[in-house]
């Protein structure tokens, strides 16, 4: 960082000449400022501190419901990096075939020309029931100890359906198995957070079909007969 020396001598003789009474002026108001600041900022701490104490128990390290709402912002340049993610999950799974498809609301013709939704179908080798409801959440892998594959810990998953949407599905069945499902809606998710209950009741997989408009356009290989995931 350089200065010019004469600027500063000249700012210098500046600040000497001002008057002592518009100095005592400036400092009386900015004090008010202050005092203001300090007072508003109390105010709104012990809002906040109540407000977290009046939920009952314990918040942990994570304030459960900010950090599910602050993903939804974090981590992803744009939308094609989050389905980069996505394939790699695919890719690790096995997958020869990893089909990217849209949807369309044709309810309204002028929604029709924009995508509504979105899929991302491979045949891998697919998922436990069971642990789809794991695999939803941040943090929950199977494959912590594998350092062979793309991902370790558990975050790609979660991270990249949020970023890209509020809402949504992964559908998933193993060779022989049925498929099952858990549906993520972030703000009913988030507005659960410290009820654990609750939280677990829906992130329960369930029994499912998949989305018709998924269904009619389905090659045999990618996503109907064979294990995969959606």
């Amino acid at each position: 960082m350089t200065f010019d020396t004469d600027a500063v001598a000249e700012a210098t003789e500046q600040q000497g000449l001002e008057s002592p009474q518009a100095s005592t002026t400036d400092n009386e108001g900015l004090s008010m400022k202050t005092a203001q600041l300090h007072l508003d900022t109390i105010a709104r701490q012990q809002e906040y501190v109540a407000k977290q104490e009046a939920k009952g128990g314990g918040v942990g390290i994570v304030f459960q419901d900010a950090f599910i709402r602050g993903m939804r912002d974090l981590g992803y340049k744009d939308p094609a990096w989050a389905l980069a993610e996505l394939i790699d999950n695919s890719v690790q799974a096995g997958a020869s075939t990893v089909e990217i498809r849209f949807g369309f609301d044709k309810a309204n013709a002028t929604q029709a020309k924009n995508p509504s939704q979105i899929a991302i179908i491979d045949n891998g080798t697919g998922m436990d029931p069971k642990m789809i409801g794991y695999a939803v959440r941040w943090g929950g892998t199977d494959r912590e100890d594998d350092r062979n594959g793309f991902g370790r810990f558990g975050y790609g998953l979660p991270s990249s359906c949020v970023s890209i949407a509020c809402k949504y599905t992964v559908y998933s069945k193993m060779k022989g198995g049925e498929w099952h499902a858990v549906s993520i809606d972030l703000e009913k998710l988030a507005a659960a957070s410290s009820d654990p209950k609750a939280t677990e009741a829906m992130l329960k997989p369930q029994r499912a079909q998949l989305p018709a408009w998924v269904a009619s356009g389905a090659k045999d290989g990618a996503c109907t007969l064979h294990p995969g995931t959606l």
